[in-house]
């Protein structure tokens, strides 16, 4: 599915799909949030560095009656260059519930676990992988949202508001 989406709506640059690597995926009944890396077919005409030939793309699907599973949409994430603590997360929210994905950053500190709190005080949890962080909720959710990178020793290293930024 994925594959096929990146065929029918290539990213912003060309790519060789030839490389597509699954770097992580969060599932729910209604929705599924992937993260993918992939190479760039040619060199950036910046002439940056190895970093700007790989791609990071995070899907979000939704289940569909008709044919199972639909992407809804995918965007591009570059890891954070500086040293300051932050959850670069993007993604959305409808009636139906809530996908986000992106690069944590403990500014030096490992990041244990990331929490998104709603509103409301639902709370939801990851444990990022490759500094990666996804969620999927099915059902309504409260906005504003703000995260928490907690270290592992249990101690917040920073908050800030994600959705709507």
């Amino acid at each position: 599915m994925i594959l096929a989406e990146l065929r029918k709506r290539p990213p912003g640059r060309e790519a060789d799909l030839s490389t597509v690597c699954f770097v992580r995926e969060k599932v729910s009944e209604l929705r599924q949030a992937h993260f993918v890396t992939l190479e760039a077919a040619a060199v950036e005409p910046r002439g940056s560095s190895d970093r700007d030939h790989q791609m990071r793309l995070a899907f979000f699907l939704a289940a569909d009656d008709e044919r199972g599973w639909r992407v809804t949409s995918y965007a591009e994430h570059r890891p954070p260059r500086g040293a300051v603590a932050r959850a670069y997360l993007g993604g959305g929210e409808d009636v139906d519930g809530l996908f986000a994905a992106g690069y944590v950053d403990g500014g030096g500190v490992e990041v244990e676990r990331v929490e998104l709190r709603f509103a409301d005080r639902t709370v939801l949890e990851d444990r990022p992988e490759q500094d990666v962080a996804l969620f999927v909720v099915d059902g309504p959710v409260v906005l504003p949202v703000i995260v928490a990178l907690i270290a592992g020793n249990g101690q917040e290293i920073v908050t800030h508001r994600v959705l709507p930024g």
